[in-house]
């Protein structure tokens, strides 16, 4: 899913470093969904980014229930990933917005300061979140 040339697979997050070259973020109305919802007004919403800002996830995740354990707010873009931890194809791919996943999994909030270049992970969804930075190399 929105893979640079330059980084490594999105795989196990606990043991490979993704390494990215930062680019310009992209400008966030380019990236929304409908419109903001209502429901949650500014005072309670804690992400910067805004509830309809589109993000990637799996037809796994909300289709089939699966819950999201992998997390990356990409460097390059500012782009957010939110994976179960199985391989992803493309097939299985979906944009949605951010604010469904957070009503999908209110746990999600708990990562709202992950900052841009940081994954996080757990083993379940009863487990902590482990936040790391993804290394940088020069090619």
């Amino acid at each position: 899913m929105g893979k640079s040339s330059k980084s490594k697979e999105h795989g196990d997050f606990g043991q490979d470093c993704l390494c990215e070259k930062a680019s310009l973020r992209q400008k966030t109305a380019s990236r929304v969904i409908g419109k903001n919802r209502c429901d949650m007004s500014d005072e309670t919403w804690k992400f910067l980014d805004p509830q309809n800002v589109a993000v990637f996830t799996t037809r796994h995740i909300f289709r089939d229930g699966l819950p999201i354990l992998h997390v990356s707010h990409d460097l390059d873009d500012g782009s957010w990933q939110f994976h179960w931890g199985g391989d992803i194809d493309e097939q299985s791919a979906m944009i949605v917005g951010l604010r469904e996943v957070v009503d999908h999994d209110p746990s999600i909030v708990e990562l709202h300061d992950l900052p841009e270049g940081w994954i996080a992970w757990r083993k379940d969804s009863e487990s902590e979140w482990i936040r790391v930075q993804k290394c940088m190399i020069n090619d």
